[in-house]
């Protein structure tokens, strides 16, 4: 839709009382600086108004209705006629109009200026533009002002005063969506406002998206405590709920009392608040799962169907509506628990559920090691000493040992709802019952001594695995040392980094918070006293207790070696898993430390191998040597290196 055509009425100028001027309903601008305002009425007490009001007639009461015949005395029609004709500057006025005979058409002249008269009282005048040289004026205490008076629809009324306020540099960007939101209610598209007011399309939609802000976000947006930048990624959340969450983040005061940046608020609402489709388990085709909700892949909340209000997001792929993506996962995994009993598998819930997964785990090794105590192994877990590490749900699922069979199948799953992480469902099986029916079905599993039959090729592979895990963590031991000595240098120096900040405060809630060695770790490190009382309870409450009077920079090594101590050490198993390959937390924060990790790995690497090239010298025999390297078998835990170190 193009702009408006303007009123082919020229526009009249006339100096209109300040009573019959009302300011406009629909006028963006809602709030006025008052300081300014008095300024610039005391310009107006010396210059007066330089520029007029635009303004269009308000009819608020109708004129005298027009006589109709017959007429009363004592003027008749013809009389009524030439006094029009006088009155309207086509006829002069007779020099006779006082004589007895031209009565009539002094009466008809009189009765005419009365009703005009009648009719300018009754009409008021509505402010298309100007509504703020309009208060200065009162406060100077003008009695009437300038205007410019035009015929204008309601439709050009909006346009001109949306056009008028964006040459103001003051105006609310609230109350210009605002304007936006009217202009498109009475028939303007998006596209075409773009256009008019020389902004891009996705300009017009991020505005018209402030509207949807919840009423603290808007309070807090007028008051300066947002801007329109940081104010747009609240407004994409979808609930008021979420959004409050967010602004309470955001504006938040951290170091020196600022607020997040938008590069940090940005980081924070794309982590908190926005999900990745590809990693939802359920079809984003289907629409039955939450049929209020629909289909995800059509949904106005997905980035990638509104690439102009989404465009700082890289993925076309992300959910942003994170209440209804719970509810879908929760949707999923009843239908998974249905499915799962119908064809006769085994699902557990609940208390039942807390039992036996009573601490939340952060990796699939963790989690797998507590089911292993348990005689239960996860079903994407690789089998134990499988050369091709063949997983048990691939091995189950080629012998058709999952598929039920007489209403029952040969190996019963257990689906476990994962008391920790709503709506997520851990798949498992009973090791016992995989091993003993793959090996019916001619699989070959050994779970334990894989080296026992003695071959050349076993003792090559344990060899060169042990080799392996043990670069490995001295890598990662000499990484944590030189990053604990850059931080300590960092914070005597009172030099503070906001982004360690934010990955440490990311992941330490991931970080061992039941590992006993941990604890004894810390209090090795910071509280080597406490180690004299009897037992791990009493040490970790004293520890507990001593913490809010700690140094703050204590507090902040505290945080960092707690996180560290998942990644101090590796197994083979880690290092065959993708996730396992690095200690990603402590390579990222070494690339903030300005820490070379890769110079670290090679001296690492260079050490263990000096270490077994020393300790194969003297060795004579196979059996001389094996001793030696048990002996040089270096400390793992973190509570090992802290007593070494304390």
């Amino acid at each position: 839709m193009n702009a408006p055509t303007p009123s082919a009425a020229v526009a009249i100028n006339q100096t209109i009382a300040i009573e019959l001027l009302t300011p406009s309903p629909t006028n963006p601008r809602k709030r006025f600086d008052e300081a300014k305002l008095n300024e610039l009425a005391e310009s107006i007490k010396y210059q007066g108004v330089l520029q007029p009001l635009l303004v269009r007639e308000i009819r608020s009461a109708p004129g005298r209705p027009a006589a109709v015949w017959p007429f009363p005395e004592p003027y008749t029609l013809a009389d009524k006629l030439y006094a029009e004709r006088i009155h309207a500057g086509q006829a002069e006025m007779p020099s006779d109009i006082d004589s007895k005979n031209m009565a009539g058409v002094k009466v008809a002249l009189a009765e005419i200026k009365k009703n005009q008269n009648r009719e300018r009282a009754a009409t008021r005048y509505e402010i298309v533009a100007g509504e703020r040289r309009y208060r200065a004026a009162k406060l100077a205490g003008l009695t009437e002002l300038p205007c410019f008076v035009r015929e204008l629809t309601d439709l050009q009324v909006l346009h001109a005063q949306v056009i008028e306020n964006l040459q103001r540099d003051d105006l609310h960007p609230l109350e210009e969506a605002e304007g936006y939101q009217r202009l498109i209610e009475l028939g303007s598209k998006a596209e075409d406002l773009g256009t008019e007011i020389g902004k891009s399309r996705a300009y017009v939609y991020a505005r018209l998206k402030l509207l949807t802000l919840c009423n603290d976000a808007r309070k807090a947006f007028y008051d300066g405590l947002l801007d329109a930048s940081r104010a747009l990624l609240i407004a994409r959340i979808p609930t008021d709920k979420l959004q409050l969450e967010a602004l309470k983040a955001i504006t938040h005061p951290r170091f020196g009392d600022e607020a997040m940046s938008y590069r940090e608020a940005k980081h924070h609402i794309h982590e908190h608040f926005m999900l990745d489709l590809a990693k939802a388990p359920w079809s984003p085709k289907d629409a039955e799962l939450l049929p209020k909700a629909g289909a995800c892949a059509t949904c106005p909340k997905l980035t990638g169907n509104q690439p102009d209000l989404f465009d700082d997001v890289q993925s076309k792929n992300v959910c942003t509506d994170t209440v209804c993506f719970g509810l879908k996962k929760v949707a999923h995994v009843l239908l998974i628990q249905k499915q799962a009993a119908a064809d006769g598998h085994k699902v557990i819930a609940g208390k039942e559920a807390k039992k036996m997964i009573p601490h939340p785990h952060y990796s699939n090794y963790s989690l797998n090691h507590s089911l292993q105590q348990q005689g239960m192994t996860l079903l994407t877990e690789a089998i134990p000493n499988d050369p091709k590490g063949t997983t048990w749900e691939k091995a189950l699922i080629k012998t058709k040992l999952l598929t039920a069979q007489d209403g029952k199948p040969s190996v019963q799953k257990t689906l476990i709802e994962d008391p920790h992480h709503k709506g997520e469902i851990i798949q498992t099986i009973s090791i016992e019952a995989a091993t003993k029916a793959l090996r019916q079905a001619g699989f070959e599993i050994k779970l334990k001594g894989a080296a026992s039959s003695g071959s050349k090729a076993d003792k090559q592979r344990l060899e060169k695995e042990k080799a392996a895990v043990g670069a490995e963590n001295a890598f990662r031991t000499r990484l944590f040392e030189d990053l604990r000595a850059s931080i300590a240098a960092d914070l005597a120096a009172g030099k503070m980094r906001p982004e360690l900040f934010r990955v440490l405060a990311e992941d330490t809630f991931n970080g061992a918070r039941y590992d006993n060695d941990l604890v004894k770790g810390l209090i090795a490190w910071h509280a080597p006293d406490l180690a004299a009382l009897p037992n791990h309870d009493a040490r970790a409450e004293a520890f507990e207790k001593r913490l809010p009077d700690m140094d703050p920079s204590f507090h902040f090594l505290i945080v960092f070696e707690m996180e560290m101590a998942s990644e101090l050490d590796v197994d083979i198993w880690a290092l065959k898993r993708a996730d396992g390959k690095t200690p990603q937390t402590m390579l990222r924060i070494a690339q903030i430390q300005g820490v070379d990790a890769e110079a670290v790995r090679n001296a690492a690497i260079a050490e263990v191998k000096a270490v077994q090239k020393a300790v194969a010298k003297p060795a004579s025999t196979p059996t001389a040597a094996a001793p030696a390297a048990k002996k040089s078998a270096p400390k793992k835990k973190a509570a090992q290196a802290a007593e070494a170190t304390a």
